[in-house]
């Protein structure tokens, strides 16, 4: 058992060890996906379990089981946008291998800041790019396997953004 004074040092440093954590896995994975548009699951693994493990250190079991309700609806959240084909598998285990590190609250706010940026950052990319046609025509027919674009839109910059901007503005007490 720790100290008294490390445990509470060691809890107060948790948000900024997680946010950094989560910050180095989620650009390597934004890396992963421009070089090679794949996410390993043995990277999934090794985030899953990496998250796993500081949150039993950081945050005892009771940390964890809270992680695991964030898991879970991590999980129900995300089953059914893969199984509509809106998000790819790399994507979804990304996301799930950063749940544990969140509480419900602070997921479902960086999964929708995730969703704001991506579909600026695709908008944006379709515009330029001249296939904005396209990707209208492909968000009609979401869950079809019909695709009339082409290109597909990394959503691990999405995520990123994401991240970055959600965790700026609950530093800042908006959300």
């Amino acid at each position: 058992m720790l100290p008294e004074y490390y445990e509470l040092l060691l809890l107060k440093s948790a948000p900024y060890v997680f946010f950094t954590l989560a910050l180095f896995q989620i650009l390597y994975a934004v890396f992963l996906d421009l070089t090679t548009a794949k996410f390993p699951n043995k990277f999934f693994l090794i985030y899953l379990g990496v998250n796993l493990f500081l949150i039993l250190i950081i945050r005892g079991f009771g940390g964890l089981g809270l992680s695991l309700v964030t898991m879970l609806a991590a999980l129900v959240v995300l089953a059914p946008i893969y199984f509509v084909r809106m998000l790819g598998g790399g994507d979804i285990k990304l996301i799930f291998a950063l749940s544990p590190l969140l509480m419900l609250n602070e997921f479902l706010g960086f999964l929708l800041m995730s969703f704001v940026w991506s579909g600026v950052f695709g908008l944006l990319r379709s515009f330029l790019g001249g296939n904005l046609r396209g990707l209208i025509n492909n968000t009609l027919l979401v869950g079809r396997k019909i695709s009339l674009a082409h290109e597909t839109i990394p959503f691990t910059v999405g995520i990123l953004l994401g991240w970055l901007s959600y965790k700026s503005i609950m530093s800042l007490g908006l959300f």
